[in-house]
């Protein structure tokens, strides 16, 4: 790695990176605190010996817990509830050592919940398994199915969790802020800002604005609480706002229109579904495996259509059942004919599409 930010000269790092799901922590944390917090080791010595100056973070309002103040400024004591939060609370100090051993300038984004599409519909939100909120409600819409609403019985007014939702190009914008920040010789070698609205809504009201934007009705079933989930997350973005100069700009109507609008294109596109979700038999056609298991087909691309390029009879390179019979050779036409250009396939490519 550190090979690369010196070929590169790279003097500022936007770390992303890591593993997301709280449920697949609390499974699996061996897991979350080799990807999350080894590798984020790993990236900060490449930097240091690189002589990267810049790092934004992106962590999580995860680190909170269950804090006693709401809107939750940045000076609350963390507690997490679950790998996944310890993980990124042990990166942040980690972060703010190296600020002070070494010189690194960092900040830390503390998202709340990020939602919502590209505006353009390129880029959308799409986990597997689909554990958020919005985007769970989407596809519960578009395949005739309830949506599970865990915990009916929080202390809020209608019985279901709060969260402060954010648009991704909001935080897109918020990132390019903090990099500014880092560049200006008065900022503090470390500092963490909160990243969301500023107000909560709950799933009940979540539920009715996808109803609002979407024109159709939502079935839901009422389950438990998940454990470690509190009842409210809201974030005070006072910081975010005075130091960084930023303020979210798209409002919850505008994160459900641009998500709904994606799901739509991705489902009427060449694979009737969004990663994620298990092939239907009623969507998508089946091609069998030599091994016997079924695979959704997909198009052929230009440069498997016959003619394209002459099939290779190896044994080293032909499967055992594809070598019963020599390849016939193209024509010299087609063999001097130049490649078709490869088609540029969608941003939510389903993985078994090969």
């Amino acid at each position: 790695m550190t090979d690369v930010l010196l070929e590169y000269g790279v003097r500022a790092i936007v770390h992303c990176a890591g593993r997301t799901l709280v449920g697949e922590s609390m499974r699996d944390p061996g897991a979350y605190f080799d990807a999350n917090v080894g590798g984020s080791l790993s990236l900060l010595n490449a930097a240091v010996k690189a002589n990267v100056r810049y790092l934004v973070f992106s962590s999580s309002a995860g680190v909170y817990g269950h804090p006693d103040q709401i809107p939750i400024p940045e000076h609350v004591r963390p507690d997490p509830q679950n790998p996944y939060g310890e993980s990124k609370l042990l990166v942040e100090r980690m972060i703010r050592w190296f600020a002070e051993v070494h010189g690194l300038r960092a900040v830390s984004l503390r998202y709340f919940n990020a939602a919502g599409a590209d505006p353009d519909g390129e880029v959308g939100e799409c986990h597997d398994p689909e554990t958020h909120l919005i985007p769970s409600i989407l596809n519960a819409l578009l395949d005739d199915r309830p949506v599970s609403v865990f915990g009916c019985d929080y202390p809020t007014p209608d019985g279901t969790a709060i969260r402060d939702y954010v648009h991704v190009s909001d935080l897109a914008t918020a990132h390019v802020r903090a990099l500014q920040y880092l560049d200006d010789d008065e900022a503090a070698a470390f500092s963490i800002f909160n990243l969301g609205s500023g107000r909560g809504f709950s799933v009940t009201e979540v539920i009715a604005e996808v109803e609002q934007v979407t024109g159709r009705s939502l079935k839901r079933v009422d389950r438990p609480r998940r454990p470690g989930d509190p009842p409210i997350l809201v974030a005070d973005i006072t910081q975010a706002v005075e130091s960084l100069g930023w303020k979210p700009t798209m409002d919850l109507r505008e994160i459900i229109r641009t998500a709904w609008t994606w799901h739509q294109k991705v489902r009427s596109g060449p694979f009737p579904r969004v990663r994620g979700e298990r092939p239907r038999p009623d969507r998508v056609r089946a091609a069998r495996r030599p091994s016997g298991r079924l695979r959704p087909s997909r198009p052929r691309r230009p440069s498997e259509h016959a003619g394209a390029v002459a099939a290779s009879t190896s044994p080293l390179t032909t499967p055992p059942h594809r070598r019963h019979a020599p390849a016939t050779p193209a024509p010299a036409a087609a063999q001097a004919a130049p490649a078709a250009p490869r088609p540029r396939w969608p941003a939510a490519w389903p993985r078994w599409a090969g």
